[in-house]
Order: structure tokens, then C-alpha cells, then sequence
């Protein structure tokens, strides 16, 4: 998890990693259709999806909730070394 989008808060993260794999990013401030400025640094070509409407604890009102994908990208030569055996190494998620 790569917390409010900031690398800083979750050093754990390989940036390079995350990118090659994909990732969901989700968030409820603002508006759930258009990808926060603190998430575009890092997944800044994420696709947006439609909003999710859930009901609130107890049932009292709904929260909506924006999301978006950010699909594996190709994996560079260097991603692939650094990742050896890695199963989808050179996979570019094509069918």
C-alpha cells in the first residue's frame, strides 16, 4: 500500500515495481471522478473507473468512492534482471 501516493511513507515500495505489476488506486476526498494531484506523480496514466456508491456504517447515507487502475507497463531490460524468474518478466499483459 503506498500510502496518500507519497513513496516517502512507504519506503518498502519499489516505485519501479509497482509500475511494472499495476496497481488500484483508491481514494475518497474530492471528486471520485478525477485522479487526485497526490496520486499523478506516481500513477499519473492510472485509468479512472466508475464510481463506487457503498452504504455507510450502520446503513446511514452512502460514501462514494473513486478508484482507478494503473496497468503493468511494459517491463525494461533493467526490470527484467532485477526481477529474475519473475513468471510475466516479458509479458506486456497482451493477450
Amino acid at each position: 500500500m503506498l500510502i496518500d501516493g507519497n513513496p516517502a511513507r512507504a519506503p518498502w515500495i519499489d516505485l519501479d515495481d509497482l509500475r511494472a505489476r499495476g496497481a488500484v488506486v483508491v481514494w475518497v476526498a474530492g471528486d471520485p471522478d478525477v485522479l487526485p494531484p497526490m496520486f499523478r506523480a506516481v500513477a499519473g496514466d492510472a485509468q479512472v473507473q466508475p464510481v463506487l456508491t457503498l452504504p455507510l456504517h450502520l446503513g446511514v447515507g452512502v460514501t462514494q468512492v473513486g478508484w482507478a487502475l494503473l496497468r503493468p507497463q511494459p517491463v525494461t531490460r533493467g526490470g527484467a534482471e532485477k526481477y529474475p524468474g519473475h513468471p510475466h518478466a516479458f509479458d506486456s499483459g497482451d493477450p
